[in-house]
């Protein structure tokens, strides 16, 4: 092959490794732009510190030298959305904020609040209540969801109006109790976030929602179960556009005391479904994909490109006349999201995956971060993180930005949260927004006239020894502004 590679203007080395389809690693011989490998090659990585560019290379031609160019980038940044995310988004595209909600049975939706101010605490300020939900999903300017005892049993809570409204049901006088199992499935590609999918998990039949102003267009799709397959089996669905990808067959299950992982065995293969509702009378294709070959979720991107997870190894789908075959595609992932293209969490490395141009390309990483999960709306990349070493279980949001991280573990996010020696100072917490840093400290008393009075000469001591510490820790320290609070305040 001919290898071209461009770096940054900061880059003097580079590594170049080449793995087969099932990710083992294979050899390469490097002569000046030309490199000697074996044909099984299929992917190509080229990387330097914590920067990393792949490309999937296969199939490789017998008679020609294939031309094969990969371009090393920077990873990007981030800007601090949250010190204490619930687990879900919601994205508001007029203001372009964000706001998030309890993954189990949420009951609102919230902003983390911050203050330029002495003795405003940063915290979560509920700004929308809906309905106890059992199943809620990012839509539009705020959450669709289902709630659990609640008419109307299918609502939209927008962020703009600050109102909850019923969203007219697919079928007339439908009965929240007629359904075991639902749930929503939005789509991340929506620059407006108005499509939606309903689907029952036990009976394979799904409902195609467009939201047109106050009304909502349904289009139904029904999975056949064939004379092979006797049992209704979990469906997973992501919708991307107007095409739904569907899965139904085995998968994994919860470990059980023991710690081992248990699998329901069943005598079908799975089957996917690609279902198209641009049109009035929904179509599917269906494959088959082995029952040896067990999927724990699915994903597409903009492209139609189908990828599948089992446990930790995520594999791409690739159509063949009526089934899919696997590809190892990365191992030892985290969390995995599709849409405009495909991210995921490997290493705690934030990757995107282009498939139009086969190319992986490491888009975040921090030292100070362990990365926890990724949201997708549109083009805008949410994605959460825990502090590394804490035993804090709070979760932090993080923008990902298109500008290049050339400042690598100087950032104030691979920095703060952070704490203090023991002995100098007792921080009970500090985060960050934008240019300004807020410590939460113990609120210090003191006997005064034989009673316990709040201590103001502590405190102020006290914020000199943090500030005096964080300047030593903070680049351009004196371009951020420090605020206080107490723990009471």
């Amino acid at each position: 092959i001919k290898l071209t590679i461009s770096t940054p203007s900061d880059v003097t080395s580079f590594d170049i490794s080449a793995s087969d389809k099932d990710g083992n690693e294979s050899n390469i011989v490097s002569i000046g732009n030309f490199a000697i490998i074996n044909r099984n090659v299929a992917l190509l990585t080229v990387s330097s510190k914590d920067l990393q560019t792949s490309q999937n290379i296969s199939p490789l031609p017998w008679f020609e030298i294939k031309k094969i160019a990969l371009h090393l980038e920077h990873d990007l940044n981030a800007d601090k959305i949250s010190g204490n995310h619930l687990g879900c988004s919601a994205y508001n595209k007029k203001t372009k904020e964000f706001s998030t909600f309890s993954c189990g049975n949420p009951f609102g939706l919230y902003q983390y609040k911050t203050s330029s101010k002495d003795d405003i605490p940063w915290n979560n300020k509920q700004i929308l209540n809906f309905p106890q939900a059992y199943n809620a999903a990012a839509f539009h300017n705020g959450v669709l969801g289902i709630a659990n005892n609640t008419s109307p049993w299918l609502f939209y809570a927008d962020i703009n109006t600050k109102k909850v409204s019923q969203v007219r049901l697919p079928v007339a006088n439908m009965s929240r109790t007629s359904i075991s199992s639902i749930s929503v499935v939005p789509d991340s590609t929506n620059p407006n976030l108005t499509n939606f999918l309903l689907v029952d998990n036990s009976t394979g039949i799904m409902w195609f929602g467009m939201q047109n102003g106050l009304d909502v267009t349904y289009r139904k799709y029904e999975h056949k179960i064939s004379d092979t397959q006797t049992q209704y089996l979990a469906s997973m669905c992501k919708l991307v556009s107007t095409k739904a990808y569907c899965y139904f067959g085995n998968t994994s299950a919860s470990p059980d005391s023991e710690g081992e992982t248990i699998r329901y065995e069943l005598s079908q293969d799975g089957v996917v479904d690609i279902i198209d509702f641009s049109t009035k009378y929904p179509t599917a294709q269906k494959f088959t994909i082995s029952k040896d070959t067990p999927l724990d979720d699915i994903y597409a991107d903009k492209n139609g490109q189908l990828y599948g997870r089992t446990e930790s190894t995520l594999y791409s789908l690739q159509q063949n006349d009526t089934s899919l075959e696997k590809t190892v595609f990365a191992k030892n992932i985290g969390a995995v999201s599709g849409g405009e293209s495909l991210y995921y969490i490997k290493n705690n490395k934030l990757f995107q995956y282009d498939s139009s141009t086969k190319t992986t390309t490491m888009r975040f990483v921090s030292k100070n971060l362990r990365l926890s999960n990724i949201n997708l709306f549109d083009k805008t990349v949410l994605f959460t993180a825990y502090i590394k070493g804490s035993n804090s279980t709070t979760l932090h949001a993080y923008k990902l930005l298109d500008t290049a991280n050339t400042n690598s573990d100087k950032r104030l996010l691979d920095i703060i949260p952070t704490s203090l020696p023991a002995n100098e100072s007792n921080i009970i917490d500090i985060d960050y927004s934008k240019s300004i840093i807020h410590v939460v400290l113990p609120n210090y008393v003191e006997y005064r006239a034989g009673k316990i009075v709040p201590s103001i000469g502590i405190y102020n001591s006290q914020k000199s020894v943090v500030r005096n510490y964080l300047s030593n820790i903070v680049p351009s320290f004196s371009s951020y502004k420090v605020t206080f609070s107490r723990i009471d305040s």
